[in-house]
């Protein structure tokens, strides 16, 4: 499947990261040779590891925060489609060309990517039992049948993302996006990819207590704020 060039169509992919300077240039060589046609953008969120990259663009967002940082990019960076992911080498991105044919095809607006994984490094017991109990939780506030809303690894269309100011200041920032989608009702799919445990010199930003519980209070926050405009 090819991207249809009749349309001109201009493809983001945006990098957050924070101290990724281990990794960050390999998952931009990949996304260079997967999706040649896209302008890459590293985000670096203040790293204090020398993080930087050549085949990309660096943006830098001193507030930090995952959310801060998206929605930096997505406020300066004009696409059509937004790819959403992590610098640390954990997703497989070697169909982001192909799942942009079926968003051009289909006239999605959002797709999310779950993850997918029999490595117990890359996905450890209890992260994995944590994001189960919120995706039950958000399918049962938002009456959806999404699988992975804690993925870091999302598209967007231009017109889905410039439809909402983003209010997520960090990690938070997937569950926002997923349920925007929800509420709004744009078009969506849900695909899937490897999951790898983090390149070799990475280490998760996530603490499991203090950004579970910001998820989890931003969730329901999301979700009576957007039901409440919706009425």
């Amino acid at each position: 499947m090819q991207i249809e060039e009749k349309q001109m169509t201009k493809i983001a992919v945006i990098i957050p990261c924070l101290n990724e300077g281990k990794t960050i240039q390999k998952v931009v060589d990949n996304l260079r040779c997967q999706i040649p046609e896209a302008e890459i953008f590293v985000c670096d969120n203040d790293s204090v590891d020398g993080t930087i990259c050549f085949g990309a663009q660096m943006i830098v967002e001193k507030k930090r925060g995952k959310g801060n940082v998206i929605k930096r990019a997505v406020s300066e960076i004009d696409a059509d489609y937004y790819i959403l992911t992590d610098g640390d080498l954990t997703y497989d991105t070697k169909n982001a060309a192909e799942f942009i044919c079926v968003m051009q095809d289909e006239k999605l607006d959002f797709v999310n990517v779950r993850r997918v994984s029999s490595d117990k490094k890359a996905y450890k017991f209890g992260r994995k039992l944590g994001n189960r109990i919120f995706d039950k939780l958000f399918n049962i506030l938002f009456k959806s049948e999404f699988s992975d809303i804690l993925s870091g690894y999302k598209i967007v269309s231009k017109d889905f993302i410039k439809s909402f100011e983003i209010k997520s200041q960090g990690f938070e920032i997937e569950t926002e996006i997923t349920a925007q989608a929800v509420v709004q009702n744009v078009k969506a799919k849900e695909f899937s990819c490897s999951y790898f445990p983090r390149g070799e010199g990475s280490s998760s930003k996530l603490k499991f207590f203090s950004d579970g519980l910001a998820i989890f209070t931003g969730l329901l926050g999301f979700y009576f704020n957007l039901k409440k405009k919706k009425s």
